[in-house]
């Protein structure tokens, strides 16, 4: 209302415009929270998704380990004398020298001749398992600095000779000759897992 030239403004209308830029604030605000949130949410998504992809690698890794020592216990029924040399096509070396296999070197893991693949019901040619999609890769080891006939001079060995009970921690191969107590020589077996999102893992057992 105005009275002699000069108008006022209620203090109803004058508030108006703080209420309005408050209120811009607050919804700025709660919009960036709700981005945070969700992106949050998504990450513990993403994380957990991982673990579990990185979960069944680890627990497929056993049928790397299993076929390993399958193989292991063919070959001492068939010729125990082909163990005393390399055999990279099936995975094998009669030393743990780098020079032959180096598990660091990605390029040892990319060529078909120098490992061996898991075999199973579920596990195809390739050594991928068909309910999880991951390839299954391992390499043994004999844990002798030469190749040829093992002795106590040039091997890592253990007590005890040929069992037939289960895989774990049993002998795969005769003790050695010549010793009043029997020893067999130790085998390392690298089982290396690769799963969908880049997922790798690595298992490591010692037969013997």
């Amino acid at each position: 209302m105005c009275k002699y030239g000069s108008c006022t403004i209620s203090s109803r209308w004058r508030q108006s415009g703080a209420v309005l830029f408050v209120a811009l604030i607050a919804l700025v605000a709660l919009a960036l929270a709700a981005v945070a949130l969700v992106r949050s949410v998504d990450t513990n998504m993403i994380v957990s998704g991982n673990i579990a992809f990185k979960q069944s690698a680890t627990l497929s890794g056993d049928s790397g380990t299993e076929t390993a020592i399958a193989w292991l216990r063919a070959e001492f029924d068939t010729d125990q004398t082909k163990l005393h040399n390399h055999d990279a096509g099936n995975g094998y070396y009669a030393t743990n020298s780098t020079s032959e296999f180096d598990i660091d070197d990605s390029s040892h893991w990319a060529t078909d001749n120098k490992y061996g693949v898991a075999s199973g019901d579920s596990i195809n040619d390739e050594g991928v398992e068909s309910a999880t999609g991951n390839q299954i890769r391992y390499v043994i080891q004999r844990m002798c600095s030469e190749d040829g006939e093992p002795t106590e001079a040039i091997c890592i060995n253990a007590p005890g000779g040929l069992s037939n009970s289960s895989s774990k921690g049993v002998s795969a191969t005769p003790p050695l000759t010549g010793t009043s107590n029997p020893l067999s020589p130790l085998y390392r077996v690298t089982v290396r897992v690769t799963g969908p999102r880049n997922t790798v893992s690595f298992i490591q057992a010692f037969v013997y």
